[in-house]
């Protein structure tokens, strides 16, 4: 999981990515291999399951987009997952990190999506202490999302202090959402309620 929400997961992957590609470049070692890079396109696909919104932290209920699909489709190819594969195949097809990316480190092609039905319908994202539920993880139009937050981060940098709060999306409309609004960092809503 990512504390800070999936949009900040989404752009430090994105920046981390191309340090890791440089790395293996320079040293022939994968830093990908390592557990949590394997792992890290589920917190996507769960916390921010297709048609439903971002739950927490700053930028906390806006779309799923744009940076989990270029995430997650390198994810899928780097780790050939086909429950990744799926998920960018649900929110629009593939998003390449670029042609020069491409070209330059001649990355695997993305494989074939698989329906991910052996996947729980829910995750504990224990790192983080995020937890989602799902009535229908597969079908966005019948799913319902419940996600509760117990973090051991606080409101820690985009993070906000909302401990023991949860949000509830269903069929694609959010029910109870994650509280305040963000106008802009440090602003008086923003530090004196939401990091409050």
């Amino acid at each position: 999981g990512y504390s800070e929400g999936l949009n900040y997961w989404s752009s430090y992957m994105n920046w981390v990515f191309d340090f890791f590609d440089a790395f293996e470049v320079a040293t022939g070692i994968s830093l990908y291999k390592k557990p949590f890079f394997q792992n890290t396109g589920y917190f996507a696909i769960y916390a921010g399951s297709p048609e439903t919104r971002t739950p927490f932290s700053d930028g906390h209920n806006s779309a799923v987009g744009s940076g989990q699909r270029r995430v997650v489709t390198h994810l899928a190819r780097m780790h050939q997952n086909t429950h990744y594969a799926w998920y960018v195949q649900q929110l629009g097809g593939p998003l390449e990190r670029s042609a020069m990316h491409q070209l330059l480190l001649n990355y695997p092609s993305v494989p074939q999506a698989t329906t991910p039905d052996d996947l729980p319908q829910s995750r504990w994202f224990r790192d983080v202490g995020w937890v989602t539920l799902h009535r229908n993880l597969l079908d966005p139009q019948q799913n319902m999302q419940f996600t509760f937050k117990s973090s051991p981060y606080g409101s820690v940098s985009h993070s906000h202090s909302d401990q023991n709060a949860f949000v509830l999306y269903a069929y694609g409309d959010g029910l109870a959402i994650s509280s305040g609004y963000y106008p802009y960092y440090n602003s008086p809503h923003h530090a004196q309620w939401t990091n409050q």
